[in-house]
């Protein structure tokens, strides 16, 4: 039988110690569904696609362990999930997970789009564009570094929770959608209220008018602002940095 191991952050948390069984127990080895030669016992939980292990030992934690393959105690956590946040449920004598398996890719049901695994859970399913979050990212970092607010990366991404605080590591997370209802790949910002039916899109610069805009793409103003209503009838409410239709289905 194994031991827990009170992770040393948590001085409350007694150490439990259980008498080994005999004759000495020796690991053996069994297929997993990743394929994976995965030694045994395991940790309670432990994710179906890790591919490193770590045998723990009396006295190991979280962050000790965490430490010594170069991962964050978040991840090690993320892999074991019964150690808990604060590692009172780690156990010695049993495998851990400190590596997982590179995502593989499959094909949403949902939208037709080649759709990387593991997402971020409960990730909007016309998702169309994915970022892999590593250590030492945030929801606003993401957002940043792909061109989005972060508004929208928590409306895509809603489980990560309004402080972010849900975020995963070594999952995928969504950075756009698809156009609402026309299976066209709809870049974002958009204008509010534009059509559902637009197949083109310019990016709206400060100093744009309406007027300009259509003249550049050889249609009427009117066109222009009955594909984006928001701008209004003297293209007041047009906002820049955003997307604008200029070519319908």
């Amino acid at each position: 039988m194994g031991s827990a191991v009170a992770d040393a952050s948590v001085a409350s948390v007694p150490t439990v110690t259980l008498k080994p069984s005999s004759p000495a127990w020796k690991p053996s080895p069994t297929q997993l569904i990743n394929g994976v030669s995965t030694p045994t016992p395991t940790q309670a939980g432990m994710v179906s696609n890790c591919n490193h292990f770590h045998f723990v030992e009396s006295g190991q934690t979280c962050s000790a362990i965490a430490a010594l393959y170069d991962i964050s105690v978040a991840q090690f956590v993320q892999w074991n999930p019964a150690a808990k946040s604060d590692c009172t449920g780690l156990w010695a004598s049993t495998y851990a997970c400190v590596g997982v398996a590179p995502p593989t890719t499959t094909t949403s049901t949902l939208n037709g789009v080649a759709t990387p695994t593991p997402t971020q859970p409960g990730m909007v399913s016309d998702c169309n564009k994915f970022y892999f979050v590593v250590s030492g990212d945030n929801c606003a970092s993401i957002a940043s570094r792909t061109g989005i607010s972060l508004a929208q990366f928590i409306q895509w991404n809603p489980s990560v929770g309004s402080t972010c605080t849900n975020l995963w590591l070594g999952v995928y997370a969504c950075i756009s959608v698809i156009g609402p209802g026309n299976g066209i790949a709809t870049p974002t910002p958009i204008q509010d209220g534009m059509t559902k039916s637009c197949k083109s899109f310019y990016y709206v610069k400060s100093g744009d008018t309406c007027d300009s805009i259509a003249a550049s793409y050889g249609i009427s103003v009117s066109s222009f602002i009955s594909w984006n209503p928001a701008a209004g009838a003297t293209c007041s409410g047009l906002w820049a940095n955003t997307y604008a239709c200029v070519a319908v289905l």
